[in-house]
């Protein structure tokens, strides 16, 4: 069942391919934008951050829930030292897991028909918050002896039903193939593959960044998009789109990393509790019995690693929620309606005259420019998607400038910035007037 276990957890491998796709998608749609339309890049680029920050928070999810079970598999093989009283601990922490990543609820009920029982068992499952609902029946003739092992055969089926596309990616040995995200090898360290405790931490210090990033991106995303109807004195469809996927995907990655959080992070820390108690109390500290040196070392690791691993997942997943919760798609409409009542109670002028005498475009890109480098400041490293590095952000701008009539880069000057951006992190000041 561990082994089982272990297998549906490291499935999530095929969710992390969806967001690569998405990404992937994302980066079509900037390529296949025109020269002109920097909103679509805008947009698309604060969903690359949204679905690269999913991945890593993937991740950690799957990283927490194995570090878990190799202590339970440590304490397992352990059993008969420490005593069987250890089983009720290992079994909080694989309900854990199952619970995270597999099954919600199962209910059966028992009918008698002649010499034979008949067993209705139905299961709902939560795969990566996709749920499910299966039933199946089964006849047995001696409940006392057949019946659990009939369940966890009849379950163990279902489950290789459910995952027949994920557990395809799987080895023999139970870990997937190597993971590409369509050859982008731009991608490739968002994912880290398991290994022990150690990669753990090097996920969680990826995620760490990742929550820096969402709250960044998040300020820019509400930020842009009140510049624009301060500005226009409308609302940029992109934008509405951009604010209301950016605040999905990062509730998506608070989900994941809860759903290993509230099933895991107690459950582990009892059983390494109880495994500490054991070891004391039996005095096993010098005990030579392969098994226990497993279980101190598994315990180790899990004291040094994985504990204090638990409790950064826990503060991140609390940046993320914030910056989620600070997110409002229907602020931008509020906003709007606001600044028409005072238009109105303020001028005789009618809306559109002063709409159109107010509208400037050289404001509007400047503070586009200022907002962006504020949040992502040009030559700043990170790991993730980052605006002020990306030169086809500035190309976009300035060709949007260009043909809005605005103040723009006259080619020199224009590839002047986008080798020091590219080089130092360096930006020209100075624009050609139209």
């Amino acid at each position: 069942m561990l082994q089982n276990c272990q297998c549906q957890v490291l499935s999530i491998q095929t969710q992390i391919n969806a967001f690569g796709s998405l990404i992937k998608e994302s980066k079509k749609k900037m390529d296949d934008a025109r020269w002109w339309q920097v909103w679509i890049y805008i947009e698309e680029g604060a969903k690359i951050v949204g679905y690269e920050v999913a991945i890593v928070s993937l991740n950690v999810a799957m990283g927490v829930a194995l570090a878990a079970l190799e202590l339970a598999k440590a304490a397992v093989e352990a059993v008969e030292v420490l005593g069987e009283g250890i089983y009720a601990t290992i079994d909080l922490v694989i309900s854990g897991v199952m619970n995270a990543f597999f099954i919600r609820k199962l209910e059966f009920g028992i009918g008698v028909k002649d010499s034979a029982y008949d067993i209705e068992c139905s299961v709902d499952l939560t795969v990566l918050g996709k749920e499910e609902s299966y039933g199946f029946g089964v006849c047995i003739e001696d409940i006392k002896n057949s019946l659990k092992d009939l369940l966890e055969k009849e379950l163990e089926d279902l489950v290789d039903r459910m995952f027949k596309s994920n557990t395809a990616e799987l080895e023999d040995t139970g870990h997937p193939k190597p993971l590409k995200i369509d050859d982008d090898e731009s991608y490739s360290h968002l994912i880290i593959d398991y290994d022990g405790p150690e990669s753990l931490a090097k996920m969680v210090e990826l995620a760490q960044e990742g929550a820096t990033v969402v709250e960044n991106g998040g300020k820019m995303v509400k930020q842009l998009n009140n510049e624009y109807i301060n500005e226009m004195y409308e609302e940029r469809p992109e934008f509405v789109d951009m604010t209301c996927t950016y605040k999905d995907k990062i509730k998506a990655s608070v989900a994941s990393i809860d759903r290993t959080s509230t099933d895991l992070h107690h459950a582990s820390k009892s059983l390494a509790d109880k495994l500490s108690t054991k070891i004391t109390e039996l005095n096993l500290e010098n005990n030579s019995s392969s098994a226990v040196l497993n279980v101190i070392n598994a315990l180790n690791d899990f004291r040094t690693y994985t504990e204090p691993a638990m409790v950064n997942v826990s503060e991140i997943r609390n940046r993320m929620y914030d910056t989620a919760q600070s997110i409002d798609p229907e602020e931008g409409k509020q906003m709007l309606r606001n600044m028409r009542m005072n238009m109105r109670a303020s001028s005789d002028e009618s809306e559109g005259i002063q709409i159109m005498r107010n509208r400037n475009y050289d404001r509007l890109y400047k503070k586009v420019e200022e907002v962006v480098e504020k949040h992502f400041p040009t030559g700043e490293h990170s790991n993730f998607f980052h605006f002020g590095n990306q030169t086809r952000f500035y190309e976009a701008l300035n060709n949007s400038r260009k043909k809005s009539g605005c103040a723009y880069y006259d080619e020199r000057r224009l590839k002047e910035k986008l080798e020091k951006i590219r080089s130092e992190g360096g930006f020209v000041k100075g624009y050609r007037e139209r």
